[in-house]
C-alpha cells in the first residue's frame, strides 16, 4: 500500500529537527506551536513511527526520523525547484516568491518592498521570513527560500552563493524617553556601558567589538538577545536597556518622543546587508523586481537626510 507524504508537513518536520525546537520552528514558519506539533504527529501517525525524540539536546530525529529528514530536504528542493521554473515561465502574473531576511533589513526596506511587490502584482504569492543570518544562508543554499536579504558575514567568501551587498546605514543607540541618559547633556560610550544592551542576533564582526573590552568595543554591556526589532523596541520602552538602529527605523518613535537618539558616533556601528541567491541559477521574474524595487527603496533612504541625529 502507497502513502502519499505531505510537503507541508515535511517542510515542518525538517524545521523541528533544524532547530531542534518546536517553539523556535513554529516562530520560524510562523505558526503556534501546537499546530507545528499537530502536524508532525500528523505525519508520524501516517508513517507509523515515531520521528522525533525530546532529550538533551533537544527535538532528536530517530533512526527513520535521520532517513526521513535526508529525503525530505531533497524532496522539499526539488518542490522549489519546480516552482522557480514554474514562476519563470507565468512571470509575474502568478507564481511564488520566498524571502528570508534578518530582522534591522526587515524594518528597514523589506517591508516596504515587498508591499510594493503585491500592491503591483497581486496575483503573486509571496512569503517572508524572519530568521539569524546564519540560518538564512542555509536556507538559500538548501533551496528553502528564493533569497535572503540579510548580514553578509559568512555569505561573501561562499562559491555557493550570489551576493550584492546594500547601502550601508550608520546606526545610532537610542533609549526610552524616561531613561536617566535621556536627558544628558552629552553621554559618553561609558555612560552606554552602565545599561543593559537589547538587540538582535549580533554578526561576528560586531561580536568582536563586544567581546574585546578596548578602544570603542562596547564591552561590559549586558544583553538581551530578541529575534524581531519590534520586540527590542518593547524591551527598550519598558526597561532602562539600550537599543540600535538607524534613524528611519525609529521616525514616528522619535518624532513622538517616545525614543531618544544618543548622539555618540561610533564609526564601526553601521549596517552590512546584501542580496542573498543561490550561485549560478537564474532569478524568477518575481525576484528580479522585489530586488529592484529593494534597491530603489535603499536609496531613497541615502538620499534622505534622516540617516543622522
Amino acid at each position: 500500500m502507497g502513502m502519499s507524504l505531505d510537503l507541508r508537513q515535511l517542510r515542518h518536520f525538517v524545521e523541528v529537527a533544524r532547530h531542534r525546537n518546536y517553539a523556535q520552528a513554529a516562530q520560524s514558519l510562523g505558526l503556534s506551536q501546537p499546530t507545528l506539533t499537530r502536524s508532525v504527529q500528523a505525519l508520524e501517525r501516517q508513517l507509523g513511527t515515531r520521528l522525533l525524540d525530546r532529550g538533551r539536546r533537544g527535538a532528536e530525529p530517530t533512526a527513520v526520523g535521520r532517513l526521513l529528514l535526508g529525503r525530505a530536504r531533497e524532496l522539499l528542493h526539488e518542490a522549489r525547484e519546480t516552482e522557480r521554473e514554474i514562476s519563470l515561465l507565468l512571470g509575474l502574473d502568478t507564481g511564488f516568491l520566498s524571502i528570508g531576511t534578518g530582522a534591522y533589513p526587515a524594518e528597514i526596506s523589506v517591508g516596504t518592498a515587498v508591499a510594493r511587490l503585491v500592491q503591483r502584482h497581486p496575483g503573486l504569492t509571496v512569503d517572508v521570513a524572519i530568521d539569524d543570518w546564519s540560518q538564512l544562508i542555509e536556507q538559500v543554499v538548501d533551496g528553502t527560500i528564493d533569497l535572503a536579504v540579510a548580514e553578509l558575514a559568512g555569505a561573501e567568501d561562499d562559491e555557493r552563493l550570489s551576493v550584492q551587498p546594500l547601502p550601508q546605514h550608520h546606526g545610532w543607540f537610542f533609549c526610552r524617553a524616561g531613561h536617566p541618559l535621556a536627558s544628558a547633556a552629552s553621554p559618553t560610550f561609558d555612560d552606554i556601558k552602565r545599561f543593559p544592551l537589547a538587540s538582535t542576533s549580533i554578526p561576528p564582526r560586531l561580536q568582536q567589538l563586544v567581546s574585546s573590552g578596548g578602544g570603542d568595543s562596547p564591552a561590559g554591556l549586558g544583553r538581551t538577545r530578541v529575534d524581531t526589532f519590534g520586540l527590542m523596541c518593547r524591551v527598550v520602552r519598558e526597561t532602562d536597556a539600550i537599543g540600535m538602529a538607524i534613524h528611519p527605523m525609529l521616525a514616528d518613535d522619535l518624532a513622538a518622543r517616545r525614543f531618544v537618539m544618543l548622539p555618540i558616533d561610533l564609526p564601526w556601528l553601521v549596517t552590512r546587508y546584501g542580496i542573498i541567491q543561490p550561485a549560478r541559477h537564474t532569478p524568477s521574474p518575481s525576484a528580479v523586481a522585489f530586488i529592484d524595487l529593494l534597491r530603489e527603496i535603499e536609496a531613497g533612504i541615502e538620499i534622505a537626510a534622516g540617516d543622522t541625529l
